[in-house]
């Protein structure tokens, strides 16, 4: 997708976009018209960084009137704030045309052009709806249902972990929060230059902004190793809400709250959640519910909190021994 934007941005007609990694990628743009109106397309990136989404937003406000923008503000990214390479694709995104044809100049265009073939590995697909859909192949739907899925179909690299991870422990340790002894300014500066420098250069463009709620599992396997990622998470939410208030154009919703990440069966992995998810959050838009505020961020993030310690990990476990 990194490489498909620039021609999905160029040559087709749309209004407003979705844009985020794959915790959005299965978020239809059809259902974001029906419930949102506008004519709407789904260019979100795997994996990608905010300095990455930032090309992709740069180049679809030089050349689109944009009414509005859904944005994943994965907590992963935000804590991180980290910048990604994007040398070897950010130049189709410039001024400059003529230098695009740089794409193309690897073994597998060079084969697709000297056999004339118009094979989908070589043109791509021309159905935007599905092209970025995750969550409905084969397989992925398979490890949806329950942990028991996840251990009769280990082929996936992270479900292979979280399974070693599991059996390999010898005590529970419960969801402790070590405090944060390290600055975040960082983090505000980077978010600052890739993301809030767009809200207010676009005022007139509405940005919907979406919390992907990642599986308790997730927190609590992720608490293992870094016993201080939730209370940076914790500040920079908080502050990030502080900052959307000041901005007219832009709404942040959370749903970490919600009983919905207390089950794994919605999940094919840590963090990926079915397409039930997605409808929910367009349903959120579309009637202005979880919104968070300066006045509902505390109660939410300790409700939150509350979810992840009270995860229990012991009839995981059981299953694995079983």
């Amino acid at each position: 997708m990194r490489v498909q934007d620039k021609g999905i941005i160029k040559n087709y007609d749309f209004d407003s976009f979705i844009l985020g990694t794959s915790m959005v990628m299965s978020t239809s743009a059809r259902e974001a018209g029906e419930k949102l109106g506008g004519k709407w397309v789904n260019v979100s990136l795997a994996g990608s960084h905010f300095n990455e989404r930032a090309v992709i937003l740069q180049y679809i406000f030089r050349q689109k009137s944009v009414a509005r923008v859904i944005y994943s503000l994965d907590t992963a990214q935000l804590h991180e704030a980290s910048m990604k390479e994007t040398a070897n694709w950010d130049f189709l995104y410039d001024n400059n045309e003529f230098n695009d044809i740089k794409i193309y100049i690897n073994q597998k265009y060079i084969l697709c052009a000297l056999q004339f073939s118009s094979s989908t590995k070589c043109v791509g697909s021309k159905d935007l709806e599905t092209l970025i859909y995750w969550a409905t192949r084969v397989e992925e739907i398979i490890y949806f249902g329950g942990f028991n899925k996840w251990l009769e179909n280990k082929k996936k690299i992270a479900v292979q972990e979280v399974i070693k991870k599991l059996r390999e422990m010898q005590t529970i340790s419960p969801f402790n929060t070590k405090p944060l002894t390290e600055s975040v300014e960082r983090q505000q500066r980077y978010i600052e230059k890739y993301l809030f420098s767009f809200i207010k250069e676009h005022p007139s463009t509405q940005f919907d902004f979406i919390i992907p709620p990642y599986s308790r599992l997730w927190y609590r396997l992720d608490n293992l190793e870094f016993p201080d990622s939730f209370s940076k998470i914790k500040i920079l939410l908080k502050w990030f809400v502080q900052e959307v208030q000041t901005l007219p154009n832009a709404k942040i919703y959370g749903f970490d709250d919600l009983d919905y990440a207390d089950d794994i069966a919605n999940y094919s992995d840590l963090i990926h959640y079915n397409t039930d998810m997605n409808s929910m959050q367009l349903d959120a838009i579309a009637n202005g519910t979880h919104i968070l505020t300066p006045e509902n961020i505390d109660e939410y993030l300790q409700t939150m909190e509350n979810k992840i310690k009270a995860y229990d990990l012991a009839p995981l476990i059981q299953e694995i021994k079983k």
